[in-house]
């Protein structure tokens, strides 16, 4: 049995994918709920975005006047940690909605 990959990387059998392309209105009902999820994600991904954002710059703005070097360095963990969470949005930047 052939197997290849559809949309996420779930496996499916050449048969499946071959009933998937047959059955177009069974598939815009799939691909319409995939929409709207792509739609969720956007929102979410923006939803997190600008609150990173803000707490981005203000570790820089501490970090520049901080001059305990305990303190500077919870601030540089702080300020990696961020840095990591908005790494990990924008990998899911591929994930969007088609344009209509």
């Amino acid at each position: 049995m052939m197997v290849c990959t559809l949309g996420f990387g779930l496996a499916n059998s050449s048969a499946e994918v071959a009933s998937f392309a047959q059955a177009p209105a069974e598939s815009e009902g799939v691909l319409m709920d995939l929409h709207g999820v792509l739609v969720d994600v956007a929102r979410a991904r923006q939803d997190l975005n600008n609150p990173l954002t803000s707490a981005l710059a203000e570790v820089q703005l501490l970090l520049f006047d901080e001059q305990d070097d305990e303190a500077r360095e919870s601030l540089e963990v702080i300020q990696s940690q961020l840095r990591r969470m908005r790494d990990l949005i924008a990998a899911t930047s591929y994930l969007r909605p088609a344009r209509k």
